[in-house]
């Protein structure tokens, strides 16, 4: 027996503003008595490849050539969030390509995510692209490694991240930045703060740099106690490394976290609950 009003009253608030709908809520809102509800719908994302040197995946590079394997990567970084690809592009090292590229993108998507261009050489012409296409360059370099170079910006109603070009850099960008960034479009709060756990560090670990670091790191589970190994890289060109690892693991600078402490944890999305359940 259940009595009249026990779980929904006349007038109740079921969902606030910036809630994620889940089935969950979705049975709520369908018991409440709700055939539609507004939403913000999902930001659309164009994403641009910027180098000459990258060649197709599949082609033997050359000497001087490198596979595009970023583009691959944020496309699947996307579809991972539940955004839309309006398009996947190459610009090569020009400003004029550049800025062909970039207008396209924004034409077609609510944000464009490029990747490589965006540091101080003399083909990175990203920051310029935008700034000649009338846009407005927001914050360009940030304190972190992997990852410094990476930029904000808008032109009209688009958003722009511009990613570096090596692929830890980029996956370090994607989580930090842009999958933020399209939660907040979407209407969420508190994107930049959430979704980091504490865990016990397995062994020492020490950033003698300058820059806060992310390193890439395993978290399991062991006796009911979230723990994280430190995953050994060779840099931010490293994707071997990368692919066997299941968080970003936080270190402030100049700083050393002995075996049995706790650090902050970004763990990677596309990595199930179970993963996190067997042992290292």
């Amino acid at each position: 027996v259940r009595h009249r009003g026990e779980v929904i009253r006349d007038g109740q608030l079921l969902a606030k503003k910036g809630e994620i709908i889940t089935p969950a809520l979705i049975a709520a809102l369908a018991t409440g008595g709700n055939t539609t509800v507004k939403v913000f719908p999902r930001p659309s994302v164009s994403i641009l490849v910027t180098g000459s040197e990258l060649v197709q995946v599949g082609t033997k590079p050359e000497r001087g050539q490198t596979v595009d394997s970023n583009g691959l990567m944020l496309s699947a970084l996307a579809e991972q969030d539940g955004l839309p690809v309006t398009s996947l592009d190459r610009a090569g090292d020009s400003l004029e390509k550049h800025k062909s590229a970039l207008s396209i993108a924004c034409e077609s998507a609510d944000l464009v995510v490029t990747s490589g261009g965006v540091s101080v050489g003399d083909y990175d012409f990203v920051a310029r692209a935008i700034t000649e296409s009338g846009g407005e360059i927001l914050f360009h370099r940030v304190l972190l490694k992997p990852g410094k170079p990476i930029l904000a910006a808008r032109i009209g109603d688009t958003w722009i991240i511009g990613l570096p070009g090596n692929p830890i850099s980029a996956l370090v960008g994607w989580r930090l930045f842009v999958s933020p960034l399209a939660e907040m479009l979407m209407g969420c709060e508190g994107v930049f703060n959430r979704d980091s756990v504490l865990a016990e560090l397995t062994d020492t670990v020490t950033n003698k740099g300058k820059r806060p670091v992310f390193l890439q790191g395993n978290l399991f589970l062991r006796d009911n106690r979230l723990k994280v190994a430190d995953v050994s890289w060779k840099g931010s060109h490293d994707v071997v490394a990368s692919g066997k690892a299941n968080t970003l693991l936080f270190l402030e600078s100049k700083a050393e976290v002995k075996a049995g402490e706790s650090v902050l944890c970004y763990p990677n999305k596309w990595k199930e609950l179970d993963y996190l359940m067997k042992n290292d």
